[in-house]
């Protein structure tokens, strides 16, 4: 077992034994293989708190630890004013010290102040002392449901009527929930160790620590999924839409599961097993642990479990009422499925794994004969190509990233080389070519490697994004409609890859949480999947990232380079020192000293910044791309004698080259030289005659340069090339606009919108072209312009709603009109603070 597969056993049984309220430090008896990784976390964890009984903290006299949790310890304690037994949940320091956690501690303080039910823990008060931040609550002399489910299992299962009793014990907490939901909170970690027994029978609903309120804005970190694995929802876990009362009710129906079977419904052996049951099986019947099991609690368990939600209970209310109806003999509403219907649910969910279950099993069991025969060699050979594939996807990905499309080409073909069988090297190059040239020829070279059709569904997914980019919607709806969801790690990647360049309303908050779950539902780490999912994570995530790719990967240079990239805004001085690093280490690929360039300039460091341009600059085998960003964007502000140097020693060596050509128009253009700058652009579109930046540019300069006619003429090729492409659409309406043309704008609008019908911008722009026209019917077209665009931005920009007010008053629509100028006032007013 290697030390970093020892390192996460240990920190997962640690954390488990905590999260049962268990002390961890029985493990190092349990576990002695373990016992020199386990010892020291319990010792922090010990520590953590810093209190001792009998100590004062504030009001109150500490008693014994009554539970321990990730946020802090909770005690048994006296309040002296009062003279009153309480629970006192003390923050660990090291949690008081993070906002985040802070936040959400308090956020607990006033969720459980807004319940009054007679299931649910009162809390008494809330408030700090000498730093220290506790929370006091009524003190529940008794235990958690989840110690009384181990006593049940130790015991040999359950005995008389503590079936029945548990199951009244789930219809009070349904209604507790219920109370919760109607306040409008969800409380998102609804599992046994949650539920407190009361000596006198009381059940009641605990630890608001992640509860969400509707009301208030999130805390959660944007791909960071909070609940407990073994109880979460599929929903939960996808991080799609709006979580609902109906994922609490699924967590509720997996803690009634093991109530009445004592076995969770979702388990094994790591998390990514119990990730992917809960996303893609059915639990076990729970008739099979035990054949006495009444039919309509089987079915009333299962109910609760639906992973589709409109076949799951909707609220918890309506789990509480069959639940009674059981205990009081009265029909149910939840039906048992039969094994029709089960069959059914499994091929639709498995619908590749459901007709070919026995050739997979056939091929799984030769694969592994002929594994086991391969000789050592083979293996070790077998690794380093694994290696050297996942160093050349992440480089390819990273020039993708940096606009490189050379060394994105060159690396993805380098990873389809030591790999031919595997889809993934030629979807990211066929996305590559998608973004940095155009969607046309991408989706050609899908075409070639796969044909018309394909089984693999990461295939399938690019065929419906790139179908969608050349105009093709209603192809790419359909073969959507029929992927659904992304369940694999390769799935969710891709997925978030196109979210990301679509870029809409809070696409990037989703693509965020599935590169997330891909990271923890792949079998074993993958620095691609944590590059990606570095690439897009929020600022306070980024140190977190490169800790890990770094612990994962120690002396590997392109893990280096990676978590570098996750430093380079917090800590561009740490970023320099491991890019240095990996090119010692023999890091070959073209990025790192550009990086490196840019990193250092971040730094302060103008010597090594100039040193390390000057050296990239050297390399013949360097982009055009990067090689214009270094000369124009960092040696032209560090040492404009440099750049100009190096820009006509470039010109001089390559006198056609495009790259170099545009890069003089533009200074001579920025000089006030015109007729030069044009010069050189024809000399560049014609080296180039298909890249439709440069001719998007020559337009520009002929468009300055009065000659309309011929401006007009080159956009109009752009935009019939790359029917897409936004600059050439607004320099395109500009010259429209010289002309005092309002219905070519007004054509050439409309027909930038039909190519761009998710751009809020495309929308506003129409919108404000039709209120132009003062006809009824322009003014009717407006107002729906108006109103696409505002929901396209969920009503988060003042402007857009501004043009909507407009369309209102020229429509009569007084009242609308003032609605949207004080929702748009309202959106200001939020910005100014």
């Amino acid at each position: 077992m290697t030390s970093s597969t020892r390192l996460e056993q240990a920190l997962q049984l640690v954390l488990e034994a905590r999260a049962r309220g268990e002390d961890p430090k029985r493990l190092v008896t349990d576990h002695p293989e373990l016992a020199d990784l386990i010892e020291p976390m319990c010792d922090d964890g010990a520590d953590s708190a810093g209190q001792a009984t009998g100590e004062m903290l504030g009001d109150f006299t500490l008693g014994r630890e009554v539970g321990r949790g990730g946020m802090g310890i909770v005690y048994e304690a006296r309040q002296a004013s009062l003279d009153r037994r309480v629970a006192l949940k003390v923050l660990a320091h090291d949690v008081a010290t993070s906002p985040t956690q802070l936040a959400r501690f308090r956020r607990e303080a006033r969720t459980l102040a807004r319940l009054d039910h007679p299931h649910i823990v009162r809390v008494l008060d809330v408030g700090q002392h000498a730093g220290r931040h506790w929370l006091a609550m009524e003190f529940i002399d008794g235990e958690s449901l989840d110690h009384q489910l181990t006593r049940l299992r130790d015991a040999g299962g359950h005995s008389g009527a503590s079936r029945r009793a548990l199951v009244e014990t789930m219809a009070k907490i349904a209604d507790a929930l219920q109370h919760v939901h109607d306040a409008g909170i969800l409380h998102r970690d609804v599992k046994p160790s949650n539920v407190l027994l009361h000596r006198d029978g009381r059940a009641l609903l605990s630890d608001f620590g992640l509860a969400h309120d509707a009301s208030a804005p999130s805390i959660t970190q944007i791909g960071v999924v909070a609940g407990t694995p073994h109880y979460m929802s599929p929903e939960h876990l996808i991080g799609g839409d709006a979580l609902t009362a109906a994922s609490d009710v699924f967590s509720l129906g997996a803690t009634l599961y093991e109530c009445v079977t004592l076995q969770r419904p979702f388990d094994g052996p790591t998390t990514e097993h119990i990730l992917r049951a809960i996303l893609k099986t059915d639990p076990l019947d729970p008739r099979r642990h035990d054949r006495t099991l009444s039919p309509d609690l089987a079915a009333i368990i299962l109910k609760a479990l639906e992973k589709e939600l409109h076949l799951r209970y909707p609220t918890a209310r309506a789990l509480a009422d069959d639940l009674r109806a059981f205990l009081e003999l009265r029909a149910v509403q939840a039906r048992p499925h039969s094994p029709w219907q089960r069959l059914r649910r499994f091929a639709r969910r498995e619908p590749m794994r459901a007709g070919l279950t026995a050739a997979l099993a056939l091929v799984a069991m030769l694969t592994v004969i002929v594994l086991t025969l391969l000789p050592t060699v083979r293996r070790e050979q077998a690794a380093r190509n694994e290696q050297a594939y996942e160093d050349a996807i992440t480089a390819g990905d990273l020039a993708r990233h940096a606009g490189d499309r050379g060394t994105s080409m060159r690396e993805f073909a380098t990873a389809r080389a030591l790999f031919p069988q595997r889809s993934e090297a030629i979807v990211w190059q066929c996305l590559a070519i998608s973004e940095l040239e155009s969607p046309a020829p991408a989706l050609a070279q899908l075409e070639q490697s796969f044909g018309t059709t394909s089984t693999d569904e990461v295939v399938e997914r690019l065929r419906a994004y790139l179908l969608t980019q050349v105009g093709r919607r209603d192809e790419a709806f359909a073969l959507d409609a029929r992927l659904g969801a992304p369940t694999t790690p390769t799935e969710m990647l891709f997925t978030a890859a196109t979210l990301l360049v679509r870029a809409g309303p809070g696409d990037t908050a989703r693509a965020s949480q599935l590169m997330s779950l891909a990271v923890r539902m792949s079998k074993q780490p993958r620095l691609f999947l944590y590059a990606c999912w570095a690439g897009i994570a929020p600022p306070e995530q980024q140190q977190e990232c490169a800790s890990a790719i770094l612990a994962l990967w120690p002396d590997r240079p392109m893990a280096m380079h990676q978590a570098a990239m996750c430093l380079r805004d917090i800590d561009p001085a740490r970023a320099v020192d491991l890019i240095q690093r990996a090119l010692e280490l023999g890091l070959t690929t073209t990025t790192p000293r550009f990086h490196l360039a840019v990193m250092a300039r971040r730094a302060g460091d103008r010597a090594t910044s100039i040193a390390a341009a000057h050296a990239s600059l050297e390399k013949d085998n360097l982009p055009d791309d990067l090689r214009t960003k270094l000369i124009d964007v960092l040696l032209r502000e560090a040492d404009p004698e440099l750049a100009q140097t190096e820009t006509d020693a470039w010109l001089a060596r390559a006198p056609e080259n495009a790259a170099a050509l545009h890069l003089v128009a533009r200074g001579r253009a920025a000089s006030g030289d015109l007729d030069a700058a044009l010069a050189l652009m024809r000399r560049a579109v014609a080296s180039l005659p298909n890249d439709q930046e440069l001719r998007v540019y020559l337009a520009t300069l002929l468009w300055k340069n009065q000659d309309q006619a011929a401006a007009e003429a080159m956009v109009l090729g752009v935009v019939s090339a790359a029917p897409t492409h936004a600059d050439a659409h607004r320099l395109l309406a500009l010259i429209y606009r010289d002309r005092n043309d309002h219905a070519a704008q007004l054509t050439e609008q409309r027909r930038f919108v039909a190519e761009r019908r998710d751009d809020p911008a495309a929308w506003h722009g129409l919108a404000k072209l039709l209120l132009a026209d003062r006809s009824p019917e322009a003014l009717a077209a407006a107002l729906r312009a108006a109103t696409t665009a505002e929901s396209l931005t969920n009503g988060k920009d003042a402007t857009i709603l501004e043009v909507r007010a407009s369309a209102h008053d020229a429509l009569g629509e007084s009242v609308s009109a003032q609605l949207c100028r004080e929702r748009a006032a309202a959106l200001a007013s939020v910005g100014d603070k």
